[in-house]
């Protein structure tokens, strides 16, 4: 049997929005570890478009079309443009002329083809009649309809001139990160543990960059790293303030800002007291 087709980020958008109600995009979004309340954008539609957004930047594509295929088994090679071919199944909603014409074992009936049925199912039925009355009743159903028949009349036919469509120029909407929030910092002797929570992944160039400085100093990038916690062995007492940042690049830099656009996000700042190193408590 031949592999299904990759959907493209277009086609995938338009099945998350076709076929998924709001609660079950909510779910797919669950199971591919992503908080739906923190995508952009209001209504179903915008929710989805992020969503593809946020795949297509983190390289998941591939693991949202195989999530989507396995909740919508009858999802078609190529969506919305051919109807699955193996299950015999249709999309849930059809195109507007057709979604009231359908007949003979499932298959669409445009209304022009009813038409030319319901007319060759009427001639046969006067063919079997003539048949059996014979050509009386020919000659009074052909002066009947000789009478019947109007005299053609010709008007002019009228030709519209059709109109340049414009260009449309799309713009992407740009993401927006969400911001990372700090837990309250564990000083234990000599030892501070710094800890976060971020509800997104990070992408392949995306790090957090913790940033440390003592009171009054602003706080700069003290290291990049891909997990959420950082132990430090702070030597100096005193007030410190610390943030973290969502940047992408290099780590080898060091730092990033808005001013040159690597720093995507940052937490609020934080404040821990450190007394200098103490020894651990003793134990009872």
């Amino acid at each position: 049997m031949t592999s299904p087709v990759s959907l493209s980020p277009v086609s995938l958008r338009h099945a998350l929005t076709d076929l998924f109600d709001d609660e079950e995009l909510r779910t797919l979004c669950f199971d591919i570890g992503v908080d739906y309340d923190n995508l952009r954008g209001e209504g179903k539609a915008a929710k989805a478009r992020e969503l593809v957004a946020w795949a297509k930047r983190t390289s998941r594509l591939a693991e949202m079309e195989a999530t989507v295929r396995r909740t919508r088994p009858a999802l078609g090679t190529v969506y919305p443009h051919e109807r699955v071919q193996d299950t015999g199944e249709y999309p849930a909603t059809l195109p507007a002329p057709y979604e009231q014409h359908i007949g003979l074992g499932g298959r669409i009936l445009i209304p022009g083809v009813r038409v030319a049925l319901c007319c060759l199912a009427a001639g046969i039925i006067i063919v079997a009649v003539v048949m059996v009355w014979g050509d009386p009743l020919l000659q009074m159903v052909t002066s009947v309809t000789a009478a019947a028949t109007p005299t053609p009349t010709f008007a002019p036919t009228l030709t519209s001139t059709p109109r340049a469509t414009p260009d449309l120029t799309l713009t992407a909407t740009p993401l927006v990160y969400p911001v990372p929030t700090l837990i309250e910092a564990d000083i234990e002797g000599c030892v501070v543990d710094l800890k976060w929570n971020w509800t997104w992944g990070l992408g392949e160039d995306e790090w957090f960059a913790l940033r440390v400085a003592k009171v009054p100093d602003v706080p700069r990038s003290f290291v990049w790293l891909k997990g959420n916690a950082f132990t430090w062995v702070c030597t100096e007492a005193g007030e410190y303030t610390w943030e973290v940042a969502i940047c992408h690049g290099d780590p080898s830099a060091g730092h990033c800002s808005k001013t040159d656009g690597s720093e995507l996000t940052v937490s609020e700042r934080g404040i821990f007291k450190f007394e200098g190193c103490q020894p651990p408590p003793a134990r009872p």
